[in-house]
Formats: structure tokens, C-alpha cells, sequence
């Protein structure tokens, strides 16, 4: 398990990553949030900034003291690592990723705690096949 929430938290300035988003990002963002999208674009072309916006956007949604969280999965672990750095320098959102090094059974107690602490998970997608949560 990684911990890069102290690289969003320890900020006091309110990030926002509009500001250096380019126009085609804005609005591949303003469809995101009306509806269902797949962003298929090249490597370099500013797909996680399109997530950074649009977590952002709904950042409403998953503020504390909300219990609703906003899941990120990535296919390998240091793209899980990477995009937790990324999401954590462009927000104020608290951030925790979750990866095979990490303990693997948790209690209820210990994901209600987490549940209560962070708004934005980062996972590798197998890691959340023996993961059931119960809202």
C-alpha cells in the first residue's frame, strides 16, 4: 500500500487544474460529467489530466465529510503509483493507492477508517476482486 496523500494535504493553496488545461481536455471533461465517455487518445496527449479535471468537476461528490470516494484503477502498479502522484499534485483531494505489497486482509474497521480519511483510491484492478464493500 502507498501513501501519497501528504503530497495533496500539506498544501495550504487550493489547487485547480483548470488552469493549464488545454481547451480539447476542458471539453472532453464537460462530456465526461454529462455522460459516459471513453477517451481514447495517444500516449503524451493529457489523458490523466482529463481524470484530474473531471475528479476535480465532482469533487463536490467525494469531499469529506461525504463517505462517497472516487476509484481509480490502473492495469500495473507503477501506473497505479504514477497516477496517485499525479491526482495528489493537482488536487486537494487526500489520495491512497492500493497494490499487491500492502497487507491483503483487511477488517471492516480498517476499511471504514480508510473510507473516512481518503476521497481518492488507487488501485490495481486485481486488486479488488477479493474486495467487498459494503455501503
Amino acid at each position: 500500500m502507498g501513501d501519497v496523500s501528504a503530497a495533496s494535504a500539506s498544501t495550504g493553496e487550493l489547487k485547480d487544474p483548470r488552469t493549464i488545461a488545454r481547451k480539447y481536455q476542458l471539453d472532453l471533461c464537460k462530456r465526461a460529467v454529462e455522460e459516459n465517455i471513453i477517451v481514447y487518445l495517444g500516449t503524451g496527449c493529457g489523458k490523466t489530466h482529463i481524470a484530474v479535471l473531471l475528479i476535480y468537476e465532482l469533487g463536490h461528490l467525494i469531499r469529506k465529510p461525504s463517505r462517497d470516494v472516487c476509484i481509480f484503477l490502473a492495469p500495473t502498479v507503477p501506473l497505479v503509483r504514477q497516477q496517485a502522484a499525479v491526482i495528489a499534485n493537482s488536487t486537494n483531494f487526500k489520495v491512497q493507492s492500493y497494490y499487491g505489497n500492502g497487507k491483503s486482509s483487511r477488517d471492516h474497521e480498517d476499511w471504514e477508517k480508510e473510507m473516512g480519511e481518503n476521497e481518492v483510491r488507487f488501485a490495481r484492478h486485481s486488486s479488488c476482486r477479493s474486495v467487498t464493500v459494503t455501503f
